[in-house]
């Protein structure tokens, strides 16, 4: 794929990630958090404990649950592979633009490793919302938080700087 099919590719996967984002983060996680009277599971990026996870499952309720289950987690079922591809695209064409292969491939690795913690995190949630919460689903669905919440950190910061990169090196 040439420069500019990548660039566009890259632009439009970015745009559909950022159209399910903001129907996230204004719609689907605002409710759930109402109805749990706190941030949700995939909201608290430092983790969360078995009470914490118990006591978010108690407070959402069988209809809270339900609506976890069909509105956010299916939205997220499609948003960690969209920005990951957003990202790997948009580090492909810094990469053809002359930023180092090392910067793209630390950063194509946290891309993808935070969309498959992200999908980690969903399935463990699923099973927590389907369920009841065991010390174990939750340890690992914390755990899961935590790894895609450092991963996109790490891939956000990788674009930005290696854009950064991009853009000093045209001027110069």
């Amino acid at each position: 794929m040439n420069g500019k099919r990548t660039g566009r590719w890259a632009m439009i996967a970015l745009v559909a990630a950022l159209i399910i984002y903001v129907v996230m983060v204004a719609v689907t996680l605002p409710h759930l958090a109402e109805l749990a009277g706190e941030r949700v599971f995939d909201m608290r990026p430092r983790g969360y404990s078995e009470e914490t996870a118990r006591a978010i499952w108690t407070a959402l309720g069988e209809e809270g649950r339900r609506y976890y289950l069909t509105r956010q987690l299916p939205l997220d079922a499609v948003f960690p592979g969209l920005m990951a591809v957003a990202l790997v695209l948009g580090l492909r064409w810094m990469g053809q633009r002359g930023l180092a292969a090392s910067w793209v491939c630390l950063g194509i690795i946290a891309a993808v490793g935070a969309a498959l913690a992200d999908y980690s995190e969903n399935i463990l949630v699923a099973i927590m919302l389907m369920g009841e919460v065991t010390a174990g689903v939750a340890r690992a669905a914390s755990m899961a938080t935590v790894v895609k919440s450092v991963a996109n950190t790490a891939a956000y910061v990788l674009v930005v700087l290696g854009l950064g990169r991009v853009m000093i090196g045209r001027r110069a």
